[in-house]
């Protein structure tokens, strides 16, 4: 039996005024502590790969899905196409609002979501300005296009 070093032997228990039955309880549970603990990082490591190189997400090879023109062109479109809602006006809400979208292999948009939420009709608005934008350039993995995720926050405020 693996003896830690951290407790005493037998001889020098008994020295230090531990009982035997005492010392070999602490033995024991050290060992079915460290063996449980192997079991559990094995099945850990066995149920989550490393490295998964059928999924475009992962690996050096992947670029990410752009707006045409860029991140410039992407904030100039965004501006000239978001209109704070009226019903908004006298209460002067600021804020953002993030948005989540799928770009496909085409570049074409799909999916909207808010997943952080100002106020129902900014939301509604930004979902629209997403809704309205031009096909992006989609993302590629190995050179060749792949679906994405994307997010996007759009600032609301009066001026």
């Amino acid at each position: 039996m693996h003896r830690s070093h951290h407790y005493p032997s037998p001889k020098t228990a008994v020295a230090a005024n531990i009982t035997v039955a005492r010392w070999w309880a602490r033995t024991i549970q050290c060992s079915i502590l460290t063996m449980l603990l192997c079991v559990l990082t094995e099945t850990e490591l066995r149920a989550r790969p490393v490295m998964d190189t059928s999924n475009p997400y992962y690996g050096p090879n992947y670029e990410r899905a752009h707006f045409p023109g860029g991140d410039n062109a992407l904030k100039e479109f965004i501006e000239t196409n978001t209109v704070y809602p009226a019903e908004y006006r006298d209460s002067k809400i600021r804020g953002r609002t993030i948005v989540r979208f799928i770009v496909d292999e085409q570049g074409r948009i799909s999916g909207i979501t808010v997943i952080r939420s100002l106020a129902p009709a900014c939301d509604a608005e930004a979902k629209c300005v997403i809704a309205d934008m031009p096909a992006w350039l989609p993302a590629t993995y190995k050179r060749r296009p792949v679906r994405s995720v994307q997010s996007v926050g759009i600032n609301f405020a009066i001026e």
